[in-house]
């Protein structure tokens, strides 16, 4: 079974491997004439052959003509096993008692089940039954098999349940049962071939039996019974014509090859460890010699050139959020680099540290003027836009996505009998799709999605209801309880917005059925802190086949004293002005001119097949943008490009609310570089550092300090209902934030909602550590408290405990200390800024206006301390839910 097949497959393989080598010129063509013999004329040299086989095959039968020789009588004059059938029906609660009645007699099982996952859920089975059991199949490896051989030989299990267990069973004295489960699955595994081989795995005990479960008798059945009952009759006649009695073999204990060469594998393995066990000096000598070579290296790394202060000034302005981020030439350049990032901000900022030692990043970021981000709902979707993005673009330093990339969904079956959940490595196109499966992700790994089957496991146990339904006595009941699972897991886990792990449509977004061919118009205010908003941005979004093309983006002004119904009509208009606009003009688009020329190229036009807006267009707007789309010289499309708002109902609210969503929080991240970074125009986009320094003057001169503010500390408290409080601790070095040096404090005096108790408390312990050479805990030029007079005091409190003073409250002597910092808070309400004064008492605020330099820079770092308080906790309560309530 194994030499023959051999044979066969010698020349082919050979000739496979050498194929490749030729083909790609590392052998000449000549090297397929040193070759193996072809099955064919191996045969034709042969003159004579004996073949050795307890079930001979077609090909040894055909070379033999008169049928071969019976070689029935073994020298232990043991007989076959003797055969039985039984139903499946009971066959779960038969088997368990026929394993307990020979684990009595000292006597082991072995139990052949059809697949590997039948194997697991039939020893977990066992298991829970009071039976020893385990399984083993091929995803064992080599030692792992042998251990569990092992411990059936040496009593620690009594039933070892696989699959064939052809080869190793050969050498098994101690089994008297094998039990061959479902043994009327007509197939390979249960061919005459296979069941005599799987029987005889008894003949060598004197007890030895064969229990076949069945509820019909296939013809691969009878034929094996027949044999047996032939080979016993046989059998039975010598013995009784000889006088021989039956013997028990004696089997030799299995030991694996890694126990034999244990001792040199682990010298070999650990190689010069070895060596300094037995050598301490030399083993010091090794290491002093390994620190040097370290050090050596670390002194001879080359220094990345200094890059332009721009791109250091944009990376910092990034937002902190999920999504993909674009290196580029030059602001209108080629695009050298795609890449995702959790946290937009600190991805794209490591690239300029200099510790990349790569060649290739460094290359790159010598050519590197721009960077551009795309923010996504989610870290699937930013995973998807990567690709496609990548597979558009084709960067020359993405080397390792630029063919097509897929990843792995979970697809639920739901049109099998038992349906289930399983991961694929792709979904497939719409075209290929087969009715009944429901795909859910992407995911980035298999690895994530293999958590997620492994939670379900754990959680609803459906592998085990599944076995019950095909195994046990009561299958319909256990099929309706597993139907019940499925469900309430499909709905828990993929399609509830309270307790889902992944969303079961996060490609909704960027997947080529839903956005073919769509541009999406989003709206938002550039001042949204004014009650009136002056200035709106407006950005036409380009989607196409499931691919973010590129965007446009219009600032328009609002009229004074609008009311709120004027206030929406005007809005509509503007978003009409900007569809007007940008398709009376496209070759002024802001898109990338890649991307552009990429949308020339493809099988449609310019104008998109759809159109949705935030906000309604008028009857006589959108009569007026369809004649524009008549006009239009790429139009390709009888029918005009659809116009419509976003809808609340029906099965496009999901679509549109995702799309819009997307719109926005991209807008959003716009409009406060606008606002906040790019204050004079588009055009000084990153030049940050003067705002930076008038920022500080100006808190200087607010706050009264003896110089600019380098190390700011800023404190707020989040909590969820009273629970999962936490404090967090933001630092802005020189106006910058530094997050290495973020903190989060988890209160520990008390629990419940007391926002002052909590920021006395995290006070005290953090300036308790207060060290002039421990840059974590060094003594900050500033604190400030998110909150008001009341947060102040509590705050000011507990430096105080700590043995702090406050500065310009408590008197410049040693009764307090020789350490003392300003301290100030901001409420969020008015923007208003708060000190104590020589008494102890809040001042009345100190700013006439939210917008001074230095109260800007306080919003600043009071919004950064505020989301990382808010990201932390909800990270605290996300890890309590699932590990409870999931």
């Amino acid at each position: 079974h194994v030499t023959l097949p051999q044979l066969k497959a010698m020349y082919g393989g050979d000739r496979a491997r050498k194929a490749s080598l030729v083909k790609n010129g590392y052998r000449l063509p000549s090297a397929f004439d040193n070759r193996p013999l072809k099955d064919e004329e191996f045969w034709e040299r042969v003159d004579q052959g004996l073949f050795v086989s307890a079930t001979p095959g077609k090909f040894e039968t055909s070379k033999s003509p008169d049928g071969g020789v019976d070689m029935l009588i073994r020298p232990t004059n043991i007989m076959d096993p003797s055969l039985s059938v039984r139903p499946t029906r009971t066959q779960l609660r038969d088997l368990r008692g026929e394993i307990l009645k020979r684990a009595e007699r000292g006597e082991k099982t072995l139990a052949m089940a059809i697949t590997k996952r039948d194997a697991e859920d039939m020893a977990a089975y066992l298991q829970e039954n009071d039976v020893k059991a385990a399984y083993i199949h091929s995803d064992l490896n080599t030692v792992e098999r042998a251990e569990a051989l092992k411990s059936l030989q040496n009593g620690t299990i009594d039933c070892l349940v696989g699959v064939n267990l052809m080869r190793e069973g050969i050498d098994l004295p101690q089994v008297s049962l094998v039990a061959i489960m479902s043994a009327d699955n007509q197939g390979f595994l249960r061919s005459e071939t296979a069941l005599l081989q799987m029987v005889g795995r008894a003949a060598r005990n004197i007890n030895g039996e064969a229990i076949l479960y069945a509820d019909k008798v296939t013809p691969a059945m009878k034929s094996a019974i027949d044999t047996t009952k032939y080979r016993r009759e046989r059998q039975a006649t010598f013995n009784a014509e000889n006088n021989k009695t039956p013997v028990s073999a004696e089997g030799s204990e299995i030991k694996s090859i890694f126990d034999i060469f244990r001792e040199e594998m682990n010298v070999e393995e650990l190689g010069s460890d070895v060596e300094w066990s037995r050598s301490p000096q030399k083993s010091a000598e090794n290491a002093k010699r390994e620190k040097a070579k370290r050090e050596k290296s670390q002194a001879t790394v080359t220094p990345r050139p200094v890059l332009d202060p721009t791109l250091e000034e944009l990376t910092y302005n990034l937002p902190a959020k999920t999504g993909v981020y674009k290196w580029m030439a030059s602001r209108d350049g080629a695009t050298l680099y795609i890449g995702k990032a959790k946290n937009l901000s600190s991805r794209c900022r490591s690239y300029l540290t200099g510790k990349d030692e790569r060649p290739r990043i460094n290359g790159m970021m010598k050519k590197v003027k721009w960077v551009e981000y795309i923010l996504t709902p989610t870290e699937q979707d930013a995973l998807n836009l990567e690709a496609k993005l990548i597979n558009l673009h084709q960067p020359p330093y993405n080397v390792a996505l630029k063919d097509d990339v897929s990843f792995p969904y979970i697809v639920a079956r739901t049109s099998d009998d038992l349906p289930r959940f399983e991961r694929v490595p792709k979904k497939p196109p719409p075209s290929y799709r087969t009715l009944g499966h429901e795909y859910y992700g992407p995911y980035s790994t298999p690895q994530e999605a293999d958590r997620i089957l492994e939670h379900i496991e754990g959680e609803y146990n459906l592998r085990k209801l599944a076995f019950e339904a095909k195994n046990g006595e009561n299958r319909a009941e256990a099929k309706t309880r597993y139907l019940e699972e499925f469900e309430n897991c499909k709905a828990v886990l993929f399609e509830s917005e309270e307790t889902r792990i992944s969303s079961p449509r996060v490609d909704l977004l960027f997947d080529e059925e839903v956005n073919l061919s769509r541009d999406v118009v989003g709206l938002v205010p550039i001042d949204p802190g004014e009650n009136s908003p002056r200035e709106v941005l407006v950005r036409v979004c380009q989607l196409r086949k499931g691919i973010y093309m590129g965007e446009r983006d219009f600032q328009y002004k609002l009229p004074a004293g609008l009311t709120e119904e004027e206030r929406e009509e005007e809005l509509s208009t503007i978003i009409f002005k900007a569809l007007e606009r940008h398709y009376q003009d496209p070759l002024s688009s802001d898109a990338q001119p890649d991307a552009q020329e990429q949308l020339s190229s493809l099988p449609y036009s310019f104008l998109p097949n759809s159109i949705l807006t935030m906000l309604p267009v008028s009857p006589e707007n959108t009569k007026e943008l369809k004649r524009i789309f008549k006009l239009h010289p790429s139009r390709k499309s009888i029918r005009p490009p659809n116009v419509r708002s976003q809808t609340k109902r029906g099965r496009n609210k999901n679509t549109d609310a995702v799309a819009m969503q997307f719109v926005t929080d991209n807008l959003s991240a716009t409009a406060q570089e606008i606002r906040e970074i790019m204050p004079l125009s588009l055009e000084q986009r990153g030049t940050t550092k003067k705002m930076i320094t008038e920022r500080s003057r100006g808190l200087k001169d607010l706050l009264n300090l003896p110089a600019p503010p380098s190390r700011i500390e800023c404190y707020d408290v989040s909590h969820s209902h009273g629970e999962f409080s936490t404090c967090s601790r933001v630092v802005f070095i020189d106006g910058r934030p530094d997050k290495s040096l973020y903190r989060t404090f988890n209160i520990k005096s008390f629990q419940g909602n007391d926002d002052y108790r909590s920021l006395s408390e995290v006070l005290e312990r953090r300036f308790r550590r207060a060290s002039s050479s421990d840059p974590d805990w060094a003594v900050p030029d500033l604190v400030v408290i998110d909150g008001g007079k009341g947060q102040l005091s509590a705050a000011c409190k507990g430096i105080r405990a700590a043995g702090v003073g406050v500065y310009g409250i408590d008197p410049n002597d040693d009764a307090t200390g020789a350490v003392f910092v300003p301290v100030c808070s901001l409420a969020k309400r008015n923007e208003e800024v708060f000190a104590l004064n020589d008494s102890g008492a809040a001042l009345v605020p100190l700013n006439d206006s939210p917008d001074e330099p230095g109260v800007l820079m306080l919003r600043q770092v009071r919004d950064e301390s505020h989301r990382f308080a808010i990201t932390r906790m909800r990270a605290r309560r996300r890890r309590d839910f699932l590990s409870d309530s999931l």
